[in-house]
């Protein structure tokens, strides 16, 4: 499409603005006038029917004395008068035979008079064939016998001053029009011909040549920014300087990281790898930015991590997943990248080897195991107890009671927080031994069952529960299942205000199956997104305790769902509620 000069975006719009500003005084003009006139011959006709009405008075029945009235002021007035009957009969008229007149009961005027005692119109007349200006008047002390008094005058005059007025006015915006379409093309010629320069200085600085300048114009707007230009090409050397120093900070930073760093926009086309990344993957950054993922990794796992964060997704907005290749474990963080106007642009992923990770996680799970079976006798017996002394104690029995329910609710609470540590332990162990009993299990089935279990909480906050969707997989453990869902329908009661409601949604695609659970919550802040599934991490720890948790319940639904070769996400937005999903292989 061609583009057009500045000049005209200026010229031609202020001369077409310029056209119709003074068509619009013009019209201004003529309806003044207009209306002036019409005004000033309403008042004069309605002075002389209130004359004609108070010497009419009494002579509805003489009509030999009506027909020498209206005579007598046509011939001073010129003004032409009618008189007509309740029935619209019409009884003198000044300036035709009243007898050959046909009725006037449905003229407009005398409608408007018998009705508000008063009526204007504007038409032509069939008796005079020309334009008139009709007012009928009902006389105000009408009694038995009421009759219409109706002046007119033509519009002739009105209409010869008006045709005067309009050579005038058409003169006037004649001169007025060339005036200001001479000045609009003067101005826009100033205004263009610095611009010009401008545009040729700017094309000299892309090019190469800082030396050019732009000469200063005469106005101060376009004269600041050719100082603005001209400085910019005195500092834009130095600026470009100042950016690769910090680029090649940037892949010094990069390239000296252990992780692996992958991004990608959205068309799926690689951004950036640096060396980690090259070293885990075998890939040569030179060649494989710009190319899209799937050509250049060969690991379908990695390739559907980063399709989790495409636009077409769900709306996750980190995840993480943890696989195994050519021996080691690496584990994957991903987020959506978002651009400075807060839109999706692509995703990051970073690649962690945490292969002696888990080994250390092998002992540690050791540890835990052996620890929390010793502590599980002497914890019941602590719990045995006080309930022999609640049932013993009588002396003092507000005391008693008080401090044996603090032995009780810290003993009920321990033995919580031990069998949290157990089943973490049996669902790490068999991540690494795989002995889960698999089945063919419907997701709506087990989210019910999970349901059930939290029906007595949500009860007491008075929160909905409510489950959407269908879904169902091949291979999967109903129990271990039952557990996570529970788990995030415990957390999603305990962060949720009372009255509020809760949704399981339930997908499934030809991939995976989605247990997504919403809540309309508190939120959580971004910052803890990325730790939420961590053991024992609590976003705010004085609240979790007070309500009893663990901070393990979040950590076995990770567990769980990575036994089930599956994976975690959450979306957050502090005061707007959360999203924990379930995303497992169907």
């Amino acid at each position: 499409m061609a583009r057009k000069p500045l000049f005209s975006f200026i010229f031609y719009p202020v001369l077409v603005l310029i056209f119709a500003a003074t068509l619009a005084i013009v019209w201004f003009a003529d309806w003044s006038a207009r209306r002036f006139y019409v005004q000033l011959m309403e008042n004069r006709l309605t002075d002389w029917a209130d004359l004609a009405a108070s010497l009419s008075q009494n002579w509805y029945e003489d009509r030999s004395k009506l027909d020498s009235l209206a005579h007598d002021l046509d011939s001073r007035t010129g003004i032409r008068f009618t008189f007509i009957a309740e029935d619209g009969t019409v009884l003198s008229d000044s300036r035709q035979d009243a007898s050959q007149m046909e009725n006037h009961r449905n003229r407009p005027e005398v409608l408007s008079a018998m009705r508000g005692g008063k009526g204007l119109a504007v038409r032509s007349s069939p008796t005079l064939k020309q334009d008139m200006m009709y007012l009928a008047l009902l006389p105000k002390d009408a009694a038995e016998r009421i009759f219409v008094i109706r002046a007119a005058l033509p519009l002739t005059a009105i209409n010869a001053a008006l045709k005067k007025l309009y050579w005038r006015i058409a003169l006037s915006w004649a001169f007025i029009f060339a005036g200001a379409g001479l000045t609009s093309y003067l101005i826009a010629r100033q205004v263009t011909r610095p611009v010009l320069q401008m545009q040729t200085a700017a094309a000299e600085f892309g090019a190469g040549n800082f030396k050019a300048r732009v000469p200063a114009p005469t106005i101060r707007e376009l004269d600041g920014l050719a100082k603005t230009l001209n400085r910019t090409a005195a500092q834009l050397n130095a600026k470009i300087d100042e950016v690769t120093r910090r680029r090649n900070e940037l892949d010094t930073v990069l390239s000296s990281m252990n992780e692996g760093l992958l991004a990608v926009d959205n068309a799926n086309r690689l951004l950036l790898v640096n060396r980690a990344a090259e070293r885990m993957l075998g890939l040569v950054a030179a060649t494989a930015i710009g190319r899209p993922l799937p050509e250049v990794v060969r690991q379908p796992q990695i390739v559907n991590f980063f399709n989790r964060f495409s636009p077409s997704a769900d709306g996750v907005d980190f995840g993480t997943y943890e696989i195994e290749w050519e021996g080691k474990i690496l584990n994957l963080s991903g987020t959506r990248l978002l651009n400075s106007a807060g839109q999706h642009s692509g995703a990051l992923v970073v690649l962690a080897d945490v292969t002696r990770l888990h080994n250390l996680e092998t002992v540690r799970r050791d540890f835990i195991a052996n620890v929390s079976h010793e502590l599980r006798t002497p914890i019941t017996s602590i719990k045995g107890a006080a309930e022999t002394i609640s049932e013993a104690v009588k002396s003092e029995p507000d005391a008693a009671e008080r401090f044996l329910e603090i032995i009780r609710r810290n003993s009920e609470r321990m033995a919580m927080l031990i069998e949290d540590l157990l089943s973490l332990a049996r669902l790490e162990q068999r991540d690494i031994n795989a002995k889960l009993t698999m089945e063919p299990v419907s997701l709506n089935v087990v989210a019910q069952n999970a349901m059930n279990i939290c029906v007595e909480k949500s009860a007491a906050k008075n929160i909905q529960v409510t489950l959407t969707g269908e879904a169902f997989i091949q291979r999967g453990n109903p129990q271990l299942l039952e557990q996570a869902i529970a788990n995030l329908l415990d957390n999603a009661v305990k962060n949720s205000p009372p009255g509020a409601q809760i949704k399981i949604n339930l997908k499934q695609d030809n991939q995976e199956a989605s247990i997504l659970v919403e809540d309309h919550g508190c939120g959580i802040e971004a910052q803890h997104l990325p730790r939420l599934f961590e053991r024992f991490y609590r976003v705010d720890a004085s609240r979790s305790r007070s309500e009893g948790g663990t901070g393990l319940g979040l950590a076995i639904v990770k567990h769980i769902t990575l036994a089930h070769k599956g994976r975690v996400s959450v979306a957050s937005v502090s005061g707007a509620g959360s999203a924990f999903g379930m995303h497992l292989p169907v």
